[in-house]
Formats: C-alpha cells, sequence, structure tokens
C-alpha cells in the first residue's frame, strides 16, 4: 500500500518536473523567436534605422542555426552556473542575444558586446579551470583584453564558432589557443583525450599531411588519420597554425569540416569512408 502510493506521488512529481521543463522551454522559444526577427531584420532591411554599422551582411540559414544555437548554450551554461554557484546572479536574456548576435555578424573583434555580468561568470570559470594541473599555464586573469578574448574564443567554442585568430608574429595567438585547449579540457572534464591537435601549415603543404593518407602497417595497406581527422572524430581543438602561407586550394579543402553536421555520418574528401563529427570539435586558426 505504502509502496504503491509513493510510486504514485513519484510520478505525478515527474510528470510535474517535465511539465515545467516543457513551459520553460516554450517560453525560451518565444523569446527567441521575438528576438530573431528583430536582429534578422537589421541584418536583411537596408534601409532600417536600427541596422548597424559594421555588421556582415550574412542572409544564410546556417548563420540562423548557428545564433539560435548560440544563445541556447550561454543561456544553458549561466543557468547551470547559477544554480551551482550563484542562484541570485541575473543576466537579462537580451544580454545574452546581443551578445551572440555580435560575436557572429560584427566585422570588428573590438564592438563584440560583452555585459559585465557575463565577462564575471564566465571569466571566474576560466580563472578556476586554468588553475588546474595542465601542461601550458595561461596567465591571462590580470589583463582585461586577454580575458575578453579568451571568453570570446569559450563561447563560440561552445556552439562551434570556429574562429581565425589574426595578428603580428610573437603576439602568442598560437599559446593562446593551446592553453584555451587544455583550460576547454579541464571544463568538459574529459582528461582522457588530447587536447588538441596542431598543424603548421606552409606552401608545400597537402591535405594528406592533415587528413590522412593510406600507409602500409604490418604488411597491410592502412588509413591513418592525420591531426584533423582525429580532431573531428575525437572532438579536439584543431588549431591551424600559420594557415595563411599555405595554398588557396589547401584552404578550400578544409572548407567541408567547417559545415554543421554533428552526430551524422557524412563523407568529405581526403578522409577514407564515412565520418561522424564530434559535438566537442573546435577549428582555430592562427595566421599573421
Amino acid at each position: 500500500m505504502f509502496g504503491f502510493d509513493k510510486d504514485e506521488n513519484e510520478k505525478e512529481e515527474e510528470e510535474e518536473e517535465e511539465e515545467e521543463v516543457k513551459e520553460e522551454r516554450k517560453q525560451f522559444d518565444m523569446r527567441l523567436l521575438d528576438l530573431i526577427k528583430k536582429k534578422f531584420y537589421q541584418l536583411n532591411d537596408r534601409n532600417s534605422e536600427e541596422k548597424k554599422k559594421g555588421i556582415k551582411n550574412y542572409k544564410t540559414i546556417s548563420a540562423l542555426q548557428k545564433f539560435c544555437r548560440g544563445i541556447y548554450r550561454l543561456d544553458q551554461i549561466i543557468k547551470e552556473k547559477k544554480k551551482n554557484k550563484n542562484p541570485d546572479f541575473e543576466i537579462p536574456f537580451e544580454e545574452i542575444v546581443e551578445f551572440i548576435f555580435t560575436l557572429l555578424f560584427m566585422e570588428e573583434e573590438s564592438k563584440i558586446i560583452i555585459s559585465d555580468k557575463i565577462m564575471d561568470i564566465l571569466g571566474n570559470e576560466l580563472k578556476e579551470q586554468n588553475k588546474k594541473d595542465h601542461q601550458e599555464k595561461y596567465f591571462f586573469e590580470n589583463s582585461k583584453t586577454l580575458m575578453r578574448f579568451m571568453v570570446i574564443v569559450y563561447v563560440s567554442s561552445c556552439f562551434n564558432n570556429h574562429l581565425c585568430v589574426i595578428g603580428p608574429p610573437g603576439a602568442g595567438k598560437t599559446t593562446a589557443a593551446r592553453a584555451f585547449a587544455e583550460i576547454l579540457r579541464n571544463i568538459q572534464e574529459n582528461n582522457k583525450k588530447e587536447p588538441f591537435y596542431i598543424h603548421i601549415f606552409h606552401q608545400g603543404t597537402r591535405p594528406t599531411d592533415y587528413y590522412g593518407s593510406t600507409t602500409i602497417i604490418n604488411k597491410a595497406l592502412m588509413f591513418k588519420d592525420g591531426h584533423l581527422t582525429l580532431s573531428l572524430k575525437e572532438g579536439n581543438v584543431f588549431i591551424a597554425d600559420e594557415f595563411n602561407i599555405s595554398s588557396i586550394s589547401n584552404m578550400k579543402a578544409v572548407t567541408p569540416v567547417l559545415e554543421q553536421f554533428f552526430e551524422e555520418k557524412c563523407i568529405i574528401p581526403g578522409i577514407e569512408g564515412e565520418i561522424c563529427i564530434n559535438r566537442n570539435f573546435f577549428f582555430i586558426i592562427c595566421q599573421n
């Protein structure tokens, strides 16, 4: 009797929780839809008074998908941090939308809008993970510029918004990318995988150098994965260092992996057979 009552109560509680989750998601979708309409009006209407200078005029479906996925992922991250660390911490939904919008569509990095609250919660997360043991310590905590950079890279990685980092020789682009990959592995709590794979590009680089090629292993012909292929399968950060030195045809060879076909079998030229791109795969270009 008591066991039956307990099971029924648990069932009712589970149903109530499911309804709350559905209602919360419904409200999220409605708010997101309204804001998407407003923001894409800015992108597509040349006569809009709200249109900002310096906005990339992207009208693609993939841009819309990234915009929605970015907002959802950042909203989830902030809610998780709020629940675990600071229940009173509140970030207006509009600030999240504005951040993702400017991150995706602003021409200049300096025009990306990050509110102080977002910087605080994500910056503290990066600081904590940087304190953990890993190969390369990266001291960015006392630099607002570096902290801002790390937050942008972190959020971009959350929804696979692959980046190209440009700067003069010796500015620390590759060092920052390597250090970020170490921190990201701590955030993902996955110490079994390599934090990143890196390939240094040059004029003589060929697609087989980073995709892989067929070779003889133990007297048998086998396809040996390159670092980019390993990154795709394992969900690593892939750093394309000195990418601009490579040939145009070589640059075009990497574009198929930047499409959003996660956890679905797809065929990529240069890779033997079908491949599933891991959701954690993140591509960073470093170039002068």
